[in-house]
């Protein structure tokens, strides 16, 4: 079973500047497109969405159940984590010189 990603890439845009956002999920050194096509960005957004699932579980408290009804629901507590952790693997996919 493929992962639930809590956020799309319009609403990562809707979170954070689009031109880093770009800069960040392209590894050719030139702007990526930031739509559902991008690998780098649905990768990054699918890592998070895993992350958030893992720690949520993992207590016992939550349930995938209830993380799906939230993302249903709209709920941008969760899709604003989603979000960051995101952002946060876009930055850990660059390389530095």
């Amino acid at each position: 079973m493929a992962q639930t990603k809590y956020i799309t890439v319009a609403e990562l845009i809707e979170s954070f500047d689009e031109r880093m956002l770009k800069q960040l999920s392209s590894y050719s050194g030139s702007p990526g497109t930031m739509n559902d096509s991008n690998a780098i960005a649905a990768n990054a957004i699918e890592k998070a969405s895993a992350e958030i699932q893992s720690y949520a579980l993992r207590g016992n408290r939550y349930t995938s159940a209830n993380l799906d009804t939230l993302k249903t629901d709209d709920d941008w507590t969760l899709k604003g984590l989603c979000c960051t952790l995101t952002v946060k693997h876009l930055f850990r996919g660059k390389a530095t010189s």
